[in-house]
């Protein structure tokens, strides 16, 4: 556990350090299109498909919470927790093929969790934001297959996949946003460790894929901090929402 909770303070700290320098706008991190090409990974080699994926089937088991975690819910925030330690201690990659692998099912579940805010939340920028993520990760998904049937077509990439997010299907309007965003926060730094960890760590074994790494992770910082914007206007969340509430 104490190597887990280290792990989840690293993750914290890469969003953390880029707190003076991202510019909130909650679409912008789904398109740069405005942005200075200069501060823009170099992508030469890489060309985004934009078209949509399909939907995932979930492998594993989820802890179903419906609702948000409050502060005085020790036991339920504390097995939510838990687990979401234990889930972010296995998203260190060993290698390139590992991210590939690795990253897929991960976007699959945030497309399927945005899918039910697209269809039931009530804010319209959650739903602009859920069909954000649906688009980019969708077209990364394609990317990141035909890679992986370009450079490993040998290699199995039938991994079993354990849900870092709660079950949404029951929920709707508030309760939905507030949930989404508190375990999107999370997952999101899933993505942002794995991809600065490959690209930090010389993983890196084809070139376009450290362009695309290091996307990932800008763009998922800034939806960080968006979202975290969100749940302190909407829901007075100031520290780090769910799980990591209260943590150091």
């Amino acid at each position: 556990m104490q190597r887990s909770t280290k792990l989840i303070a690293a993750i914290a700290g890469l969003c953390i350090a880029t707190a003076g320098t991202v510019t909130l706008s909650y679409f912008a991190s789904s398109s740069n299109a405005n942005a200075d090409p200069a501060q823009q990974p170099d992508q030469s080699d890489w060309q985004m498909p934009m078209h949509r994926g399909q939907m995932p089937m979930h492998r594993g088991q989820m802890p179903i919470h419906h609702g948000s975690y409050g502060q005085n819910d020790s036991v339920s925030q504390g097995q939510w927790q838990e687990h979401h330690n234990q889930m972010m201690s296995m998203m260190q990659v060993n290698s390139e093929f590992d991210f590939l692998s690795q990253m897929i099912p991960h976007h699959e579940e945030a497309i399927a969790t945005a899918e039910r805010v697209l269809a039931k939340s009530d804010r319209p920028e959650m739903r602009e934001f859920a069909q954000s993520i649906i688009d980019v990760q969708s077209a990364e998904i394609d990317q990141m297959k035909t890679w992986l049937d370009q450079w490993y077509p040998a290699q199995p990439t039938d991994l079993s996949y354990m849900p870092m997010m709660r079950d949404l299907s029951q929920l709707e309007g508030n309760e939905l946003d507030q949930v989404f965003l508190e375990d999107m926060v999370m997952h999101h730094m899933g993505a942002v460790m794995m991809s600065q960890h490959l690209v930090n760590h010389g993983l890196v074994e084809h070139q376009p894929i450290e362009a695309f790494a290091q996307n990932i992770a800008d763009t998922q910082r800034q939806e960080i901090w968006q979202m975290q914007t969100w749940l302190q206007d909407w829901y007075g969340v100031s520290a780090m929402p769910g799980p990591m509430h209260g943590m150091r």
